[in-house]
């Protein structure tokens, strides 16, 4: 069975973590504002984040297109609320997927590609495999 996880995030200059909480409705796992020292370090933000994390622990779906089109119906889908977002923001889904094996594909299904679109999310995949390079 393939592994996921699932991180919306949502970043920007500007971006405030507390309007984009209050817009979705939803608290974020992880946020900070441009400048915020991340624990643990000296750096700071050079962004304002807003990120809301899922692992296959919190989210058990198979299908990694399901699960993001479960955590879509956690959040409002007014397109107002998303293009107020978006219009100064960038948001996307970034997914971390490991598959059993090579040679496997994922597809996007018309509705989850237009859910996306119409709330000007991108959604990108890093893919990887456990099964061993053959020499």
């Amino acid at each position: 069975m393939p592994w996921f996880s699932i991180t919306l995030r949502i970043h920007g200059e500007t971006l405030d973590p507390c309007e984009v909480t209050d817009a979705l409705k939803h608290s974020p796992t992880s946020s900070c504002c441009k400048g915020d020292r991340a624990s643990g370090t000296s750096l700071s933000a050079h962004t304002g984040k807003w990120s809301l994390k899922f692992t296959p622990e919190s989210l058990p779906l198979e299908d990694c297109c399901d699960a993001v089109e479960h955590i879509l119906t956690l959040l409002p889908d007014d397109p107002a609320i998303w293009k107020a977002i978006t219009l100064h923001h960038r948001a996307d889904f970034f997914i971390g997927l490991c598959l059993d094996t090579k040679n496997r594909g994922i597809e996007l299904s018309p509705e989850l590609m237009s859910a996306l679109a119409i709330r000007g999310v991108k959604i990108g995949f890093d893919v990887y495999s456990h099964e061993a390079e053959s020499s």
